[in-house]
């Protein structure tokens, strides 16, 4: 595997760590808009579906700011 891909899985794994801490630039911020979008009400829809759409969302973001170099992880 490139490095490219373990430093974007770095980055993944530890935005949706909740119980560690933040180990690159932003994480702080986009891990409270995920929260919050996430306990959003979603009247009459399927939670589930909810939480993966925006899981596909924030690697999105992630994966995207690691490739435009945005972000060093620590």
């Amino acid at each position: 595997m490139s490095k490219r891909y373990n430093l974007g899985a770095k980055y993944v794994d530890n935005f949706f760590q909740f119980a560690r801490p933040c180990n690159f630039v932003g994480c702080e911020e986009l891990r409270d808009e995920y929260l919050k979008e996430l306990r959003e009400p979603n009247p009459g829809g399927c939670a589930a579906c909810k939480r993966t759409s925006l899981v596909r969302k924030y690697v999105t973001i992630l994966k995207s700011r690691m490739t435009a170099g945005k972000n060093t992880l620590d």
